[in-house]
């Protein structure tokens, strides 16, 4: 995701992409820190589910 959305650049630093999919679960989840939507899909990176 970093790479598609930002450039090979920010591809060592993924603290940009967890800030960003935090702020992304806020505005879309019911509680952000038990998501519904957005999941974590352990060594590959994060999922979405339109459930």
């Amino acid at each position: 995701l970093l790479e598609q959305v930002w450039g090979f650049e920010y591809i060592d630093d993924i603290d940009y992409l967890r800030v960003y999919i935090w702020h992304l679960r806020r505005k879309i989840e019911p509680d952000p820190k038990n998501p519904v939507y957005l999941h974590n899909e352990l060594s590959l990176g994060y999922r979405f589910d339109p459930a």
